[in-house]
Formats: C-alpha cells, structure tokens, sequence
C-alpha cells in the first residue's frame, strides 16, 4: 500500500463534465469529462470527448482521449509546463487547469501549496519504506526488533499524511460550464492515494503493537535463520515471562 501512494498520482482527485472549445478562433463547444489528479511530485490532466453540441457531425472527435502528465518539482516548473503547453496547442481545458497551477501570488497558491505538501510527505514516506525494508531484515536476524521498527513506521506514514493535510490547499474548485449552460466546479478531494496511506499506517501501528504486547508476555516465540531463539535472554522479565519449575525440568533434561 505503501508503494501505491507512493507511485500513483491519486493524492487528491477531480472530475466534471464540461463544455468548452478544444482551440481558437472555433464556435464549437465541445462536452467531454475533464478529470485531474494529483500526486506527491506531480499531476495529471485527463480529458475524454464525449460529443460536439453545435455541429451537423456531433460525434466528429469519436475516441478522442487526452492523458499529459506534468511535474512541479520545481519552483518554475509549473510555468515552464504551462508554457510548452501554450506551444503544443493543447485543449482549451488543460490550459485553463495548468494556469490554476501555475499561478503563485497572493492566495492563487495552489500549485505551490502541492507542491510543498507532496515533497514533504514523499520524502516521509520513502522514509517509512527504508524503515520497512529494515523491518523485514529484522524478521529474520532480530525477531525481536521487528514489532519496534514496525511502530516507527507506521507512525512515519501518518506523519506524511498529516503534513499532507496541513500543507496542502484546503480545497480547489476550478469553474467550467456544463452541459445545462450553467457554471459547475470541478471539486478536487482527497483519492485513493491517501486513504491507502492512512490504512497503511492504522495496519503497521496496530500490528506491531500486537507484537510487542504478546512479546511482553512471552505468548510466542521466534527462531531466526542463525538458530538464534526469541527466549529469556532477550525478552523483558516480567512475572509471565518467567519458566515454570517444569520448563526448567525439560531444559535440563535436553542439555543432558
């Protein structure tokens, strides 16, 4: 789940059905579904003809799909994609949802808003992910470890989301006109992406500390690929965690 957030630009999403012009100097208005979604270090534009409302061939742009990707990693990156976009000649939408991007004065921030948030939680996140790789080789040559680098892992992801949601836009409308003529807001909102980072982090918390609970009270034990056993020498001592007299009988009875 991890890898997912990390990879899918699913962080926030939106979509609407519009009507607009496709390029210039045209009167045709043009219904399609315009669909955004933003990731930790970038987003996509997404927009899918449906039909032409003032022409003799309504269905003139049939299969007609437009999926750019773009980045802001960097500070002029935005304006630097808006501006090969103006070269490429793209759909009116695109440019409308690229300069709602761009834009980086006063409150008109939002591009900078996500910018900022994704780069601090994709760098928690990755974070997270090296903790996690350290868990996995602690299964197997320090089994007791495991549950603890699990807590710190699972606490590092919710910290990425929640640095997400305070350094993050508030919420984004960028306004369109339907297909009823009247105007309509493409509403962005938390995706899939975050949510998966949320159950990531829920899911290693409370397993871990499953973990340490039943490690606490000696209710299981671990063998590591050295032979190397989860027993009293490394467990804490408490009054569970103590061999009973016939423990210690069959101990003494194996070393003769």
């Amino acid at each position: 789940m991890k890898t997912v957030a990390l990879a899918l630009p699913y962080w926030n999403v939106g979509s609407n059905v519009i009507v607009s012009q496709f390029r210039a100097y045209s009167d045709l208005r043009h219904e399609a579904r315009l669909g955004v979604s933003v990731g930790l270090t970038g987003f996509n534009v997404s927009l899918n003809y449906i039909k032409t409302l003032n022409s003799e061939d309504p269905y003139m742009y049939k299969g007609m799909y437009f999926n750019e990707r773009y980045t802001m990693d960097g500070v002029t990156e935005m304006q630097e994609e808006l501006q090969g976009a103006y070269d490429q000649g793209l759909p009116y939408p695109f440019l409308k949802v690229l300069e709602y991007f761009s834009v980086n004065a006063g409150s008109f921030c939002w591009g900078r808003e996500y910018r900022k948030a994704g780069y601090y939680t994709d760098a928690l996140l990755w974070f997270s992910f090296s903790l996690w790789l350290l868990q996995c080789i602690l299964l197997f040559l320090l089994p007791h470890q495991y549950s603890k680098v699990g807590l710190l892992t699972g606490c590092f992801i919710l910290l990425g989301v929640l640095i997400y949601v305070i350094l993050g836009p508030n919420q984004l409308h960028i306004p369109f006109i339907g297909s009823d003529g009247q105007k309509i807001l493409i509403t962005m909102r938390y995706g899939c992406c975050f949510y998966l980072a949320i159950a990531a982090g829920i899911f290693s918390i409370i397993h871990s500390f499953t973990l340490c609970v039943l490690q606490y009270f000696r209710l299981y034990a671990l063998d590591t690929i050295l032979s190397s056993k989860l027993d009293e020498d490394v467990s804490p001592k408490c009054r569970w965690g103590n061999r009973t007299k016939k423990d210690v009988v069959l101990h003494n009875i194996k070393k003769k």
